[in-house]
């Protein structure tokens, strides 16, 4: 990585090329890693140079936990055995590392705080997948949470993936006023929101954190702004995550800047207006809430060539994703 006597300058792409996300197929493998997390920073922020990170350290994962919990699936039994018809049972096994800021370890309760919030808040941006849920519990020990899908959720996965800490709130049916300053009190990451406003994020090292990835500086402030590649090459900030474009690799060619991409949570996709309740106007036809034009005109986008076209000069073979925003990795 190239330094200036500003110190060490990197942009970073985490990237998720799905142009359209499709349901996806069976899942044979019966065990996963499911990150847990606390908060996440804005997708288009930049590190001042006060908070340089050494050349050798990526920029801190915020908030995510610290290690795995894995997931086993058990498949429904029939009838006559001790799952419902079309159910489906999730038993995540949680790691001696996951453990909050105040040093107190994950519960079933965090979960089931978690699934609460989402189903009751007002306002919830979306249930999906948590609706199917009729029940979570602690398992057969501290270390493991069971949830009970009413229905098989093929996409499980996504689910539980940013943790609420049960204790830390009132009322889990409903935490509007216990976030209504935008920030975390609480966090399981290598980092932890410290103060949050419109002008900047103040993360700080989480001293209980007991993962692998503790590197990097004790305090990052992340700033919002338009022109992130300009502050960077001018050695203004440290560290630049901006909204992928064609053409920023381009941008960011300066002898100075690594550049990296890499997959992650953040997806390009074809959105189509499927309210069955659309109302044609002159700005839209309502077309797509018919689901048999949405698979037809699905089928009729060249997506390896979009990819290719627009894509594939900065994406560093992320690869093209068809089977819905589930990025690769461990």
């Amino acid at each position: 990585m190239s330094t200036t006597r500003r110190g060490s300058k990197f942009a970073a792409l985490a990237l998720g090329l799905a142009l359209v996300a499709a349901a996806c197929g069976s899942d044979d493998d019966t065990s996963t890693d499911a990150t847990t997390a606390g908060t996440e920073a804005p997708a288009e922020t930049e590190a001042p140079a006060e908070t340089e990170a050494p050349a050798e350290t990526d920029a801190p994962a915020e908030t995510d936990a610290p290690a795995e919990t894995t997931g086993d699936t058990e498949a429904p039994e029939g009838t006559d055995g001790g799952e419902a018809a079309g159910g489906m049972t999730v038993t995540y096994t949680l790691s001696d590392a996951a453990v909050w800021n105040d040093g107190t370890p994950f519960s079933a309760a965090d979960f089931e705080c978690t699934w609460n919030a989402v189903m009751n808040t007002p306002g919830s941006l979306s249930t999906v997948g948590y609706d199917q849920i009729d029940s979570v519990s602690e398992g057969a020990s501290a270390q493991e949470v069971v949830v009970h899908y009413m229905t098989p959720f093929a996409a499980w996965r996504t689910l539980f993936g940013a943790l609420l800490k049960a204790d830390a709130h009132e009322d889990c049916n409903d935490v509007t006023v216990d976030f209504s300053t935008g920030a975390y009190a609480y966090g399981a990451g290598p980092y932890t929101m410290t103060d949050w406003s419109a002008e900047q994020v103040v993360y700080e090292k989480n001293p209980n954190y007991a993962g692998a990835n503790t590197s990097g500086p004790d305090k990052v402030v992340l700033v919002p702004a338009e022109d992130g590649p300009t502050l960077l090459k001018a050695g203004t900030v440290d560290f630049i995550y901006p909204q992928a474009y064609t053409g920023i690799d381009q941008e960011l060619a300066d002898p100075n800047v690594a550049f990296d991409a890499k997959p992650g949570g953040q997806f390009e996709a074809l959105y189509f207006q499927q309210d069955v309740n659309c109302v044609p106007s002159d700005t839209r036809s309502c077309a797509f809430a018919d689901a048999d034009f949405r698979k037809a005109f699905s089928l009729s986008v060249d997506l390896q060539g979009v990819y290719d076209q627009i894509y594939a000069p900065f994406a560093n073979g992320v690869p093209l994703l068809e089977c819905g925003p589930i990025a690769p990795g461990p």
